[in-house]
């Protein structure tokens, strides 16, 4: 049941770390959107401002997903897979 648990901390924890960075990312290419695109050769700077904004939601949405509940340990790993089998 420990290595369920540790498993779960190291998931949490890597899950995090991308937040983090996919949300750095999408900062910085909100913040340097004219110029990127410039340097891209696309016509408008929209294209990497929405690619920028998608990042941050990516983001949001994995950091979310860390902080759901913990399971029990009657719980299921996967509950979809196993409610299919029974």
């Amino acid at each position: 049941m420990t290595n369920i648990n540790n498993n779960f901390i190291f998931v949490r924890r890597a899950l995090k770390s991308n937040s983090a960075i996919s949300a750095l990312a999408g900062m910085v290419m909100i913040a340097t959107a004219a110029p990127l695109s410039q340097l891209l050769r696309i016509p408008q700077s929209w294209i990497v401002t929405g690619l920028g904004a998608g990042l941050i939601l990516f983001a949001a949405a994995v950091y979310r997903h860390a902080h759901r509940p913990k399971p029990t340990p009657n719980t299921p790993f996967f509950p979809v897979l196993t409610s299919l089998w029974e």
